[in-house]
């Protein structure tokens, strides 16, 4: 299993979430949507691809540490672990930052499946438009987006950097009620590939 086939699917799912944005708003007056919709859209396009999806999975031997979602596909022995937030400005990327050091240590139960290749996937929307275009660097994540702070950003650009991770940006929809920050909402993912 590939990168690019991971990303096919979760482009998929970003898609979905879309065409669904276009008929439905899920927050009320200025709350964001929930980083679950990012989840269940995808994983919706991994039981499209015949994968066996499990949300809230545990870490093995740790019944309080848990996945936003996992993705298993039983020809290949392949996993996907993933975590989603909603990254309206600064204050999240620890959180992001830390859900990476998590999944790096991550392995399916080896009770129920053995693993061949594996695959940390991170899900994200923002409407900075900063935030989107220092997610899609090809390297160098060291400093923040422009108008942020925080050592978040310092810590989840290494990670993203250290690992290779494969990060991209698909538009979601925009707001044409406003000109302002929020006019334009970006779906964030990156892909990294997981040791055994």
């Amino acid at each position: 299993m590939k990168t690019e086939q991971i990303e096919r699917i979760v482009n998929r799912g970003l898609d979905s979430l879309r065409n669904s944005l276009d008929v439905y708003w899920p927050a009320i007056n200025e709350n964001d949507m929930t980083e679950r919709n990012l989840s269940i859209h995808v994983a919706h396009s991994f039981i499209q691809s015949n994968w066996g999806v499990y949300g809230e999975a545990s870490f093995p031997k740790s019944a309080d540490k848990r996945l936003d979602l996992l993705a298993l596909h039983e020809e290949t022995n392949t996993f996907v672990a993933a975590e989603s937030k909603i990254l309206p400005d600064g204050n999240r990327a620890m959180g992001l930052a830390t859900d990476v050091e998590r999944i790096k240590t991550f392995k399916p139960i080896t009770d129920y499946f053995e693993p061949k290749a594996g695959f940390g996937l991170f899900l994200a929307a923002t409407w900075s438009e900063e935030i989107k275009e220092w997610w899609i660097r090809e390297e160098d994540h060291g400093s923040p987006p422009e108008g942020n702070m925080g050592a978040g950003w310092e810590a989840l650009g290494k990670h993203l950097d250290r690992l290779g991770a494969t990060c991209r940006a698909r538009w979601l929809q925009d707001n044409d009620e406003t000109t302002d920050k929020y006019h334009t909402q970006w779906a964030l993912y990156a892909i990294i590939k997981l040791p055994l």
